[in-house]
């Protein structure tokens, strides 16, 4: 689904949001699109799309590619960073415009053992990070800031030979050529879920109290990914001056109730900036902030 979606006066980006699903039998379903907060993150389905990959050890595009891109993976040697914008919890996740084409651009920079290893992109793919790694599996710290998103990843690297999805679709391949399936990294990913508190306007109401739901999840992969262990989450209406922490209850594996309380509208900048924390039970990390994630009203 597309749109022409204005951030700024003047300025217009046409946007394409995607959700692949499997229907089977008849029914109905109720999809939001185009709602705030979207984050950098993985793009996700539901397990019977994955069930239609097929093969884990067939050769890339030797079965079906359900259409659902790697977002921090490895692939004949090298680090691919091209997550994608997301929103929403679950099987309601979709995701949009991908990180390499973003504007304004991220400054990356991906660092081992505290020294800085330099982006490879190949001549004509500038805006797909490309990061040559050692075979030797060590911790690596990936930090992503522009005017809006501050996000620093922590995790292990390069992922075993079973951390891959079949028919996840990589973007190195039209790069690197059909070497391998890309194998995902377990670095984690914080998405959110406003649900009817957000307004067809992408709005929030102001002076009350705020219950939505947040999600800390890997990307897919057909090997278990280490159990998320905690998430803290704070907010701010004074576009980060000030923070506030929100009260968090587990629901279930990665997903969290979260409860705010906004001051008047007239005591606000007008909109919420969220701060997150997340890790799993390896020690794999996200500190992300992200200004201006929603507007109040």
């Amino acid at each position: 689904m597309s749109a022409l979606v204005t951030s700024e006066p003047g300025a217009e980006v046409q946007e394409t949001r995607y959700r692949a699903d499997v229907f089977d039998q008849p029914g109905s379903t109720r999809q939001q699109w185009f709602a705030t907060p979207s984050t950098p993150g993985a793009s996700t389905a539901s397990d019977k799309l994955y069930a239609l990959g097929g093969d884990p050890d067939a050769a890339p595009l030797q079965q079906l590619v359900i259409g659902v891109p790697c977002a921090i993976c490895m692939h004949d040697g090298n680090l691919w960073v091209t997550p994608s914008m997301v929103s929403g919890v679950g099987e309601r996740r979709d995701d949009g415009v991908a990180f390499g084409d973003l504007a304004p651009r991220y400054d990356l920079h991906l660092y081992r053992d505290g020294k800085e290893i330099p982006n490879a992109p190949l001549p004509g793919f500038d805006t797909l990070p490309r990061y040559p790694l050692p075979k030797e599996q060590g911790v690596y710290r990936l930090t992503a800031k522009n005017d809006l998103q501050d996000i620093e990843w922590t995790f292990t690297a390069p992922p075993a030979k079973e951390q891959l999805r079949p028919g996840s679709n990589c973007y190195a391949w039209f790069v690197d050529g059909l070497v391998e399936q890309c194998r995902t990294t377990p670095a984690v990913y914080v998405s959110y879920d406003l649900g009817d508190s957000l307004s067809a306007a992408n709005t929030v109401a102001a002076g009350r109290r705020h219950t939505f739901e947040l999600e800390a999840y890997h990307g897919p992969s057909a090997a278990t990914m280490p159990a998320i262990s905690g998430v803290r989450l704070w907010t701010s209406t004074d576009d980060g001056a000030t923070w506030q922490p929100a009260d968090l209850k587990r629901s279930r594996d990665g997903v969290y109730t979260a409860g705010a309380r906004y001051p008047a509208y007239r005591a606000t900048k007008g909109a919420v900036s969220l701060k997150v924390e997340a890790w799993d039970a390896a020690g794999n990390r996200v500190r992300q902030t992200t200004l201006r994630a929603f507007n109040l009203r």
